[in-house]
């Protein structure tokens, strides 16, 4: 547990090693667990080993101008809404709508991958709306398509070794 802390210290810090410590720490398999987060009200559980998190500091700077800006527009609209998130890995931006728009009722959420899939149900439930995590993926044609991913990660947003630039 207190592994757990550290770790979620660590990756909402500016620290400048932090980088040479994420490395090191994946490096020796040491990054298999879950840091929790606050977004908001909301708890959110992030896997260990979710780089980009590290980078920016936490769920809440993903994407930012991009995801406030598109809660602006929502919060513009004067009726409730359902908010379909396809792609939507481990739940990040349904998370953040969900905190930045009081208006949002329910949330359905579509995720392929099986490891991003478990913890965006985790995280869902923690939004207190109804919602549906459908693990399955979105595309504009029918159809089906195979994908292969990476056993013990626990997403796709950490591309292997690119963070190697940033130690």
């Amino acid at each position: 547990m207190a592994i757990d802390r550290f770790l979620g210290f660590l990756s909402r810090a500016r620290y400048p090693k932090k980088f040479a410590i994420f490395y090191l720490l994946d490096e020796k398999s040491l990054l298999s667990g879950a840091i929790r987060h606050k977004v908001g009200p909301y708890e959110m559980i992030v896997p260990a080993d979710e780089f980009y998190f590290w980078k920016v500091c936490g769920p809440k700077n993903y994407q930012k101008k991009r995801v406030y800006r598109f809660a602006k527009i929502l919060n513009s609209l004067e009726s409730k809404f359902a908010l379909f998130d396809c792609g939507a890995d481990i739940g990040t931006v349904s998370v953040l709508i969900r905190w930045l728009c009081p208006n949002v009722q329910e949330i359905i959420a579509f995720e392929p991958n099986p490891n991003s899939f478990s913890y965006l149900c985790n995280n869902l439930q923690r939004l207190n709306i109804p919602n549906r995590a459908i693990n399955a993926g979105v595309s504009n044609t029918d159809g089906f398509a195979n994908f292969t991913f990476s056993t013990g990660k626990g997403s796709v947003t950490r591309p292997h070794g690119w963070y190697r630039s940033l130690v």
